[in-house]
Protein backbone atom coordinates (compact mmCIF):
# COMPACT_ATOMS: atom_id res chain seq x y z
CA UNK A 1 0.00 0.00 0.00
CA UNK A 2 1.05 3.71 -0.70
CA UNK A 3 0.65 6.73 0.34
CA UNK A 4 -0.32 9.46 -1.55
CA UNK A 5 2.91 11.08 -1.12
CA UNK A 6 4.65 7.91 -2.77
CA UNK A 7 1.92 8.06 -5.67
CA UNK A 8 3.72 11.45 -6.52
CA UNK A 9 6.83 10.37 -7.09
CA UNK A 10 8.95 7.88 -8.74
CA UNK A 11 10.41 5.72 -5.68
CA UNK A 12 14.13 4.31 -5.83
CA UNK A 13 14.41 0.48 -5.82
CA UNK A 14 17.11 0.19 -3.41
CA UNK A 15 19.74 -2.87 -3.10
CA UNK A 16 19.99 -6.18 -1.25
CA UNK A 17 22.93 -6.15 0.73
CA UNK A 18 24.81 -9.49 -0.01
CA UNK A 19 28.25 -8.90 1.27
CA UNK A 20 29.93 -8.31 4.22
CA UNK A 21 29.94 -5.04 5.42
CA UNK A 22 31.27 -2.68 8.28
CA UNK A 23 30.11 1.02 9.26
CA UNK A 24 30.70 2.86 12.17
CA UNK A 25 26.30 3.42 12.31
CA UNK A 26 23.53 0.95 11.33
CA UNK A 27 20.19 1.93 11.62
CA UNK A 28 17.95 -0.72 11.30
CA UNK A 29 14.54 0.85 9.79
CA UNK A 30 14.11 2.93 6.74
CA UNK A 31 12.30 5.40 9.06
CA UNK A 32 12.75 9.50 8.22
CA UNK A 33 14.12 9.93 11.49
CA UNK A 34 16.98 7.50 10.57
CA UNK A 35 17.20 8.90 7.38
CA UNK A 36 17.90 12.87 9.00
CA UNK A 37 20.06 11.25 11.68
CA UNK A 38 22.16 8.82 9.49
CA UNK A 39 22.85 12.47 6.80
CA UNK A 40 24.06 14.57 9.63
CA UNK A 41 25.96 11.32 11.10
CA UNK A 42 27.80 10.85 7.54
CA UNK A 43 28.54 14.51 7.44
CA UNK A 44 30.48 14.22 10.61
CA UNK A 45 32.68 11.72 8.67
CA UNK A 46 31.48 8.71 10.43
CA UNK A 47 30.25 5.71 7.85
CA UNK A 48 26.68 4.41 8.22
CA UNK A 49 24.22 2.38 6.67
CA UNK A 50 20.44 1.83 7.08
CA UNK A 51 19.01 -1.41 6.39
CA UNK A 52 14.85 -1.92 6.20
CA UNK A 53 14.01 -5.90 5.85
CA UNK A 54 10.52 -4.57 3.33
CA UNK A 55 10.58 -2.88 0.21
CA UNK A 56 11.17 0.69 1.14
CA UNK A 57 9.19 2.18 -2.04
CA UNK A 58 5.89 0.17 -0.14
CA UNK A 59 6.27 1.57 2.80
CA UNK A 60 3.02 3.26 4.10
CA UNK A 61 5.13 4.48 7.12
CA UNK A 62 7.01 6.69 5.10
CA UNK A 63 4.05 8.19 4.14
CA UNK A 64 2.79 9.93 7.49
CA UNK A 65 1.42 13.27 7.61
CA UNK A 66 4.59 14.53 7.21
CA UNK A 67 4.11 16.58 10.05
CA UNK A 68 6.84 17.08 12.06
CA UNK A 69 6.23 18.42 16.29
CA UNK A 70 8.37 19.04 19.29
CA UNK A 71 6.73 19.10 22.54
CA UNK A 72 9.95 19.80 24.84
CA UNK A 73 12.87 22.21 24.74
CA UNK A 74 14.98 19.51 23.08
CA UNK A 75 12.74 18.72 20.38
CA UNK A 76 12.25 22.32 19.79
CA UNK A 77 15.66 22.70 19.72
CA UNK A 78 16.22 19.48 17.06
CA UNK A 79 13.34 20.87 15.02
CA UNK A 80 14.86 24.34 14.78
CA UNK A 81 18.32 22.57 13.47
CA UNK A 82 15.90 20.76 10.77
CA UNK A 83 14.15 23.70 9.70
CA UNK A 84 17.08 25.79 9.07
CA UNK A 85 19.04 22.90 7.80
CA UNK A 86 15.84 22.49 5.20
CA UNK A 87 16.36 26.19 4.31
CA UNK A 88 20.32 26.45 3.86
CA UNK A 89 20.17 23.22 2.08
CA UNK A 90 17.54 24.25 -0.50
CA UNK A 91 15.94 20.49 0.09
CA UNK A 92 13.32 20.28 -2.33
CA UNK A 93 10.90 18.95 0.40
CA UNK A 94 7.77 20.88 0.54
CA UNK A 95 8.66 22.53 4.02
CA UNK A 96 5.59 24.73 5.17
CA UNK A 97 5.95 25.91 8.87
CA UNK A 98 2.99 25.30 10.89
CA UNK A 99 3.78 26.82 14.02
CA UNK A 100 6.68 27.71 16.10
CA UNK A 101 6.63 23.86 17.69
CA UNK A 102 5.45 21.97 14.09
CA UNK A 103 6.78 22.22 10.55
CA UNK A 104 5.14 20.32 7.15
CA UNK A 105 7.15 18.32 4.95
CA UNK A 106 6.61 16.08 1.85
CA UNK A 107 8.69 13.06 4.20
CA UNK A 108 9.29 11.04 0.90
CA UNK A 109 11.39 13.93 -0.99
CA UNK A 110 13.09 14.51 2.24
CA UNK A 111 13.85 10.72 2.98
CA UNK A 112 15.34 10.73 -0.66
CA UNK A 113 17.40 13.69 -0.20
CA UNK A 114 18.37 12.62 3.34
CA UNK A 115 19.70 9.70 1.97
CA UNK A 116 21.40 10.42 -1.54
CA UNK A 117 24.84 9.61 0.42
CA UNK A 118 23.74 7.18 3.01
CA UNK A 119 24.05 3.21 2.04
CA UNK A 120 20.37 2.16 1.79
CA UNK A 121 19.51 -1.54 1.41
CA UNK A 122 16.24 -3.05 1.68
CA UNK A 123 14.78 -6.27 2.02
CA UNK A 124 17.66 -7.13 4.30
CA UNK A 125 16.66 -8.99 7.50
CA UNK A 126 18.54 -10.08 10.59
CA UNK A 127 18.40 -13.13 11.20
CA UNK A 128 20.99 -13.24 14.55
CA UNK A 129 22.79 -11.10 16.67
CA UNK A 130 26.70 -11.26 18.11
CA UNK A 131 26.59 -8.41 20.02
CA UNK A 132 27.54 -5.58 17.13
CA UNK A 133 28.05 -8.57 14.44
CA UNK A 134 24.59 -8.91 12.85
CA UNK A 135 24.04 -12.20 10.41
CA UNK A 136 21.90 -10.79 7.78
CA UNK A 137 21.48 -14.60 6.06
CA UNK A 138 23.84 -13.81 3.27
CA UNK A 139 26.38 -12.11 4.78
CA UNK A 140 27.53 -9.74 7.89
CA UNK A 141 27.28 -6.66 9.36
CA UNK A 142 29.90 -5.12 11.79
CA UNK A 143 28.80 -2.30 13.10
CA UNK A 144 30.32 0.35 16.06
CA UNK A 145 26.80 1.12 16.71
CA UNK A 146 23.44 -0.49 16.15
CA UNK A 147 20.48 2.20 16.64
CA UNK A 148 16.88 0.98 15.85
CA UNK A 149 13.74 2.13 17.71
CA UNK A 150 11.56 -0.26 19.66
CA UNK A 151 8.40 1.26 18.58
CA UNK A 152 7.71 2.00 14.64
CA UNK A 153 7.63 5.75 14.57
CA UNK A 154 5.18 7.94 13.45
CA UNK A 155 6.39 10.30 11.01
CA UNK A 156 3.83 13.27 12.98
CA UNK A 157 5.06 12.40 16.16
CA UNK A 158 8.67 11.71 15.25
CA UNK A 159 10.92 13.38 17.84
CA UNK A 160 14.41 13.29 16.78
CA UNK A 161 16.90 12.56 19.35
CA UNK A 162 20.26 14.04 20.22
CA UNK A 163 22.93 12.24 18.46
CA UNK A 164 24.22 15.53 17.27
CA UNK A 165 27.71 16.84 18.14
CA UNK A 166 28.01 20.68 19.62
CA UNK A 167 30.04 21.55 16.15
CA UNK A 168 27.26 19.81 13.29
CA UNK A 169 24.13 21.82 15.67
CA UNK A 170 26.07 25.21 15.87
CA UNK A 171 26.69 24.91 12.22
CA UNK A 172 23.20 24.38 11.89
CA UNK A 173 20.99 26.16 13.95
CA UNK A 174 22.25 29.60 13.43
CA UNK A 175 20.56 32.35 14.55
CA UNK A 176 18.06 32.95 11.13
CA UNK A 177 14.87 34.28 11.95
CA UNK A 178 11.50 32.46 10.03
Amino acid sequence: MHSIWQEQMEFPVYPILKRDKKTDILYVGATLKHAIEANFQKEMGRSVMIIEEKSIGDMPELGGMGILKATNMNEFKELCILKNYIIRQHIPCDLEIISETSIQVHPVKLFLFMTKDVEVYEQTKITARQGKRLDIESAYIDAGQVIEDDKPCEIYSCIFRSRFSRNHEARYSGDQKI
